[in-house]
Formats: C-alpha cells, structure tokens, sequence
C-alpha cells in the first residue's frame, strides 16, 4: 500500500519556472505506473532530454524509493543535473550529499525562487552556484553550502500558484484518486482501487499558510523544526483574494472539494470568516474538509455551516489521546475532554460531522493509557453517536521533532539515526504491504508488566502496538460488534475478535504473495 499525496509546493516550483520561460513538466511515477504498468521512466527522459530534474524527497518514507531512482536515472542520462528538496532532504543534507554522488545539489527549506535561480544558472552552463540562496552543491571535488536566506513571506506566497494542475502529465487521474489519505493498494486493478478504496469526491489539499506557532512532541513541521529545516521564525500566510482564486482554478480542472487546515492567526484573526464569506459571495461551489489544529471559535464554524452545505464533508481533529496529561505535555495546542465535548456539542448541532483521530504509542504513554483512550472512545461515542468517527494510527517521529532531537527528554528510543537508517528502514525488503506505518522508535516504559520491566525492544514495542490495535481498535472487529450488538468483554466479542484478526492475517499473507516491485 503507497502513499502518492504529493507536497504542496511541487505545482508552486514547476508553475514558477513555466512563467519564466523554461519547458517544465511535473511526473508522478505513481500515477504513470497506475496509468500504464509498462511505463518506462528511462524511455520518457530519451524523449524529453531534461537538463535539471528535480525530485522531491520530502517524507522519509520516500527515502529509499528516491534515492534508488536518483541513482538510475545518473546511470541513463550522466549529464543531467539532479536536485533534491523537500523536508528529508533538507534535515539530512549534509549525509545525503556525502554518500550520494549521484546527487548534484539539494535545495533546503522553501524552494520556488531558489529552484528557478538555479534552473537559470544550469541552462546557462554557469558553474559557479555559490549565488543561489538555500543550496547544496558540489564544486568540484567539495561541497558547499550556501546561506539558508530565502524563507517565503506573506508576499511571496502570493506571487505563487499552488493549483496550476496542467503541469502535471494525466493529472486527470491524479485528481480522480485523490482522497486526504491517497492511497493505492498493489496487486488490486485501478478499477477494484477506484471501487473499493475512494470515496466520490475529488479532494485537493490547498496551501493556506507556511510555518506553525507552536511544537508537538513528534512533529518534524513545528515551530522548532520549522527554524531548523527551513529558516522559518513564524507563520507565513496567503490573502483571502489568492486563496479564492486557487479554489476557482481547482474548479476548472474538476476537483469538487478541498482539504485546508485551521490554525489561529494571530495576525489576521478573523482570517477564515472572510475566506468562508469570500466564497459564498463568489459564488463558488464547493465541499471542504477542514483540519483543526486548535478549535475555531463559534464565528468560524458558523461562516463553514454556511458556506459548504454538504456535511458529510467534516471538520477534522486530533485529540491523539483521551489522557489529558498526555495531551498536555506532547500537544502544542492542548484542549482538556470538557472542551472537547463542547465542541463536539457544537459542531453536531450545526449539523457538521467530525472525524477524531487517535494517535497510539505516544512519547510517554504506557498500555494502560491506551485502553483508557478506548474506554474514552465509547464515552464519546455514547455522547454523540454517528456525528462522530475515529481513525486510530500508531505514531512515527518525524525528523528534526522534539522527541527525535531529544529523545531522553521524552522517554524514547529512536532507532533511525542516520539518514542511512531510514533508507535502509524503507526500503523493498522492509516494506510490509496492507499495514499501518511500524515506529522507529519505543517507549522504554511502555508496558508496566514485572517480566518486560527494562526489556523493551523496538521489536517488542511494535509487537505490543500491533496486539493491542487488533484486539482493541480494529475496524473489522468493531464494526461487527456494533452490527451484531455484542458488547465488549463479553466471550461472543472475543470470538469476534479472533475471527478479524484471521481475516487480517489472510488479507496481509494474500498481499505478500502478490505484492509486485514496479521497476522504473
């Protein structure tokens, strides 16, 4: 199973290279692949002839897929320029460009203008790159390192276009399998995916602001890793007026729905009343999944209410965990249960849905504050019914997060070192197919039986993670147990327990035997 969601910036690079003259084209292999399983990158690049090819090495679940394709593709066109940027890149550089050589430069942080200085210097064979702001870059037998200078502000971001979706080749069919959780599963037919695996919309996540005020334990896009990776010391944000235009755009090309996120503005405090209201009086028909970082005020899920009247479409928030203590310490923007509820309250009497996700191994969390966190779902589900979901997932720690620059602080063992570390973690022998994402890291304290006390492994961890999902969150299981109405605890739910976890155990044997390493 892959993830295929592209980064935001990838259409603001490729659009701001095209207006200034250079024949730009963005390639998803994911969706070549799914388009044509035959096709073949090195038959593509023949027939174009790039002299700079950019790739994007943003999640760190890309790390082994992307540096294998920068190695094939030196292997077939020795004189192209390859350059990397993204988040992973940018946090690993120094390693990257050490051990990489089939890497020619690495563009950190923010991209747009730095990629378009450095596509101006390849075109006109000039060497000398010690002029472009925020690269990497091999002079000769050295590397150097250019200033981290270029950061987007308010007005930069304005000048940028993240929806010019005609630079990407079929991006019809991007659009069609586009979900906030774009997944595509080997082995199934593009029509089976389509059937089984996507809702009916058409969902684009749209660029809003750049930055974050604040720091959450594992998160590598806080305030902290935002300074470090990119140079950021705040929030950037676009105006209400290139927003809508944006949506406009994603209308031509068909998309019916847009994913954003919510966070408070202390600039421009009534920043999402003025968007909301700017598309009703624009006439402009749409659906909108909004992600809440912190909780909007009333004024703002009135003004959503109004503007996109097709709830099924909800907002969206991450409590992570029922433990208050837990929320406290690792959450940037902490909210306790009771203003949890309150909200719940609120958006439910608006009509509006909301789906709650639940983070499991948590830094600091133990197996007891995980069944907690169930018992705290059945309270919630007792409260509100169906204008409430839950998706469950277990935690990765992101690069350049709290818990992974200090780990001791927060009681956990990392596992992935080194930029080596993830390549190796991800790469084909590791993938698991059909699987929630395996932590790099444990909680020396996560389980308080006598027999595991200080014995904890990463392979331990995992193995009690991976238990306690199946016996106490999974959807199969759950779903059954609400259909039939069998409750919890009881020896009927145990048995229904057993008979999804044998379905799973199928299900994730059928895609390891089918599971086909697409070669490029």
């Amino acid at each position: 199973m892959h993830c295929m969601l592209m980064p935001m910036g990838l259409f603001a690079i490729g659009d701001m290279a095209t207006r200034s003259g250079y024949n730009t084209q963005i390639l998803h292999l994911g969706v070549e692949k799914i388009k044509d399983s035959s096709f073949s990158l090195r038959d593509y690049l023949s027939d174009t002839k790039p002299k700079i090819i950019g790739l994007s090495l943003h999640w760190h679940f890309q790390s082994y897929d992307v540096m294998q394709l920068a190695k094939k593709i030196r292997s077939f066109y020795p004189d192209s320029f390859i350059v990397l940027g993204g988040f992973t890149a940018s946090y690993f550089y120094e390693e990257i460009m050490e051990n990489f050589d089939c890497i020619d430069a690495i563009i950190r942080g923010d991209g747009e203008l730095p990629f378009l200085h450095l596509t101006d210097k390849v075109a006109s064979q000039d060497q000398d790159l010690s002029g472009v702001a925020n690269l990497v870059w091999r002079d000769g037998g050295k590397i150097r390192c250019n200033s981290l200078s270029y950061v987007a502000k308010d007005e930069d971001l304005d000048k940028l276009n993240f929806t010019n979706l005609g630079l990407l080749k079929n991006y019809q069919l991007y659009r069609d399998i586009s979900t906030l959780r774009l997944f595509w599963i080997k082995g199934l037919s593009r029509r089976m995916n389509l059937a089984l695996c996507y809702p009916r919309y058409k969902g684009f996540p749209l660029s809003i602001s750049r930055g974050c005020p604040v720091n959450c334990a594992y998160c590598g896009g806080g305030r902290n890793a935002q300074k470090l990776i990119n140079g950021r010391t705040g929030v950037s944000v676009r105006s209400v007026g290139k927003v809508i235009e944006s949506i406009r755009e994603l209308k031509r090309f068909g998309y019916d729905t847009i994913h954003i996120n919510y966070l408070p503005l202390s600039s421009k405090p009534k920043y999402f009343e003025e968007l909301f209201s700017g598309i009703r009086s624009e006439g402009i028909k749409i659906n909108c999944i909004m992600e809440c970082w912190a909780f909007p005020p009333e004024t703002v899920i009135n003004e959503y209410k109004d503007t996109f009247t097709d709830h099924r479409f909800s907002m969206v928030v991450s409590p992570e965990t029922g433990s208050e203590k837990i929320r406290k310490a690792y959450k940037g923007f902490y909210f306790s249960n009771n203003e949890l509820f309150k909200f719940l309250a609120l958006t439910k009497k608006s009509g509006i849905s909301v789906s709650l996700f639940f983070t499991l191994g948590l830094p600091g969390e133990t197996l007891k504050d995980i069944k907690a966190t169930l018992d705290f779902q059945r309270e919630l589900s007792g409260k509100f019914g169906r204008h409430i979901s839950f998706q469950n997932e277990t935690v990765e720690i992101d690069p350049a997060s709290p818990a992974y620059e200090e780990p001791e602080q927060w009681g956990v063992c990392k596992s992935n070192l080194s930029f080596k570390d993830y390549f190796d973690t991800h790469s084909s022998k590791n993938k698991i197919p059909f699987s929630s994402f395996e932590p790099t890291y444990y909680i020396q304290n996560f389980s308080d039986a006598p027999a595991l006390k200080g014995k904890m492994s990463l392979n331990l961890f995992r193995k009690l993670i991976r238990t306690t999902i199946c016996r106490e969150f999974c959807p199969l299981s759950n779903f059954l147990l609400i259909k039939l109405k069998i409750k919890h605890g009881c020896l009927f739910s145990k048995a229904v327990n057993l008979l999804s976890r044998v379905c799973c155990n199928i299900i994730s044997f059928y895609w390891r035997c089918i599971i086909v390493n697409y070669k490029i």
